[in-house]
């Protein structure tokens, strides 16, 4: 190695850590600026279709619309529905910002045919498939304190509000901005092992509880799907995965399973 050829890669993976960050930064400041005129927007609504009255932006409109009984529930999934549109768009707009035209290969958001997908990427599915359900079952028998991913309300139209947030929201704004924004960037200054298990550890800690068991279950699920990521060049395998296993999750739980 020729000398100064270390310094100078070393100062140019720390430069590259100092853009990834700005850029988390943006897409942060964009996710806040998106929900704070979503709630300007809504209260506006609120005031123009109800009146003036006492509450919070959207509480009263939720009430209105899910009853009394419900409306904290419905307040909770209404933030997380605006949450998630807003983190998916920000992420969207700051790489068209960066990329302009090339926004597409800065998420990986780039063409999959199914077909053509290699077959080792649905023999990971599968093994997730199964872990996952595994997993879920023995944090509900040997650490009940965890508490169930997914509880489905009482009310038909929660219930079909929440499996909207479980299989669309979550599933596309997690994955543009972890295996799309986060996962590109690393992996254009790392190997494929420090991405994967970087990106996968950062994934589990979004779905950090008090007991800590949940993200260390969720942490091989990361993996696999940093892996579909790498395997496939697209993000969308890794969304159509994530969006499957919460379906299939969001059923069991309407079940009572």
């Amino acid at each position: 190695m020729l000398k100064g050829t270390r310094p100078l890669q070393t100062r140019m993976k720390l430069a590259a850590l100092f853009r990834f960050c700005v850029g988390l930064a943006t897409i942060a400041m964009i996710t806040a600026l998106l929900l704070a005129f979503a709630a300007a927007l809504v209260l506006a609504l609120e005031q123009i279709l109800l009146g003036p009255g006492a509450g919070g932006p959207g509480i009263r409109l939720l009430r209105a619309i899910f009853g009394t009984e419900t409306s904290g529930v419905a307040l909770g999934l209404a933030i997380s529905v605006l949450v998630y549109t807003a983190l998916a768009a920000a992420v969207l707009i700051e790489a068209w910002l960066r990329g302009r035209s090339g926004w597409r290969d800065l998420v990986a958001w780039l063409p999959w045919n199914p077909r053509r997908t290699d077959r080792r990427v649905y023999l990971l599915a599968a093994v997730a498939l199964a872990y996952g359900f595994l997993a879920d079952f023995a944090l509900h028998h040997f650490a009940p304190r965890s508490g169930p991913w997914l509880e489905m309300p009482e009310s038909p139209a929660l219930a079909l509000v929440l499996a909207f947030v479980a299989v669309v929201c979550a599933p596309v704004a997690e994955e543009l901005l972890f295996r799309g924004w986060i996962y590109t960037d690393l992996r254009h200054h790392f190997g494929f092992a420090t991405t994967l298990v970087v990106t996968s550890a950062v994934f589990a800690l979004l779905h950090y509880e008090s007991t800590h068991l949940y993200a260390l279950a969720i942490f091989p699920i990361g993996l696999v799907l940093g892996t579909m990521r790498e395997i496939t060049g697209s993000v969308k395998p890794a969304i159509a995965f994530h969006a499957f296993n919460n379906f299939l999750a969001a059923v069991l739980a309407y079940l009572g399973f």
